[in-house]
């Protein structure tokens, strides 16, 4: 009966160490199961985590494409700019390089008319100077003509009443026909003298009027080239 109560108890308690054992068995099982639980709700949370930013980078991705095609437009565009823009720069050097040549054949063709200038200044001058001799001139015959006429007449009228009665008269008027067909010469040489020198002052003011167009012609360059 005691072997039995030995026995008995032996196995209680080996159960019970079974029991305890596999409670905590049961336990440690239970503290890895929490764990494992906690990984996966870490690797869910991971998980979502990593698909948000997954899902960020394509979004990003689908942008910065987006982006890049913009990005090559606007470099096609600008490429067809610049293009246009080398296009018309070479067709303005081409222009300035007319321009350039133009203005150099105007200052050629304005030199030349320059120097062309200077033969009928020369000759404006000469005849100037041959237009103011023939004025002094003309002015001096006529103040010598008027002070001959002056003069005849004086002595036409001292000879008016001679000592023959209307011989003194017709001397006097014989005298008088004679000064006036003398100063009649003097003054168709005067006249003569006149028309020359309104001929070479027609002479002067051509020439100056040819300045003139040869100076507006050569205004009219310099407008243009400065334009």
């Amino acid at each position: 009966m005691a072997k039995d109560r030995v026995e008995e108890k032996e196995l209680v308690e080996k159960e019970r160490g079974e029991y305890e054992a596999a409670r905590f068995g049961f336990q440690r099982v239970r503290q890895e199961n929490d764990g494992l639980k906690r990984d996966l709700t870490a690797c869910q949370t991971q998980l979502a985590d990593q698909q948000d930013h997954d899902e960020r980078l394509e979004k990003d991705l689908r942008q910065s494409r987006l982006e890049v095609k913009s990005f090559q437009k606007r470099l096609t565009t600008s490429q067809r700019e610049v293009d246009s823009l080398k296009q018309d720069l070479s067709n303005r050097k081409a222009e300035l390089n007319t321009q350039q040549d133009r203005s150099t054949t105007l200052e050629a063709e304005l030199k030349s008319l320059r120097l062309g200038a200077e033969g009928p200044q020369r000759r404006i001058k000469i005849l100037e100077d041959e237009a103011k001799h023939a004025r002094k001139s003309h002015e001096e015959k006529v103040a010598l003509l008027e002070a001959e006429l002056d003069e005849a007449r004086q002595k036409s009228n001292s000879l008016s009443v001679g000592p023959n009665g209307d011989h003194g008269r017709a001397s006097a008027t014989f005298n008088d026909i004679q000064a006036q067909d003398g100063m009649s010469d003097r003054i168709a040489s005067h006249d003569e003298e006149d028309t020359k020198s309104k001929s070479s002052e027609t002479v002067i003011f051509q020439v100056w009027e040819q300045l003139l167009l040869n100076s507006w012609l050569a205004d009219e360059e310099e407008g243009r080239q400065t334009g």
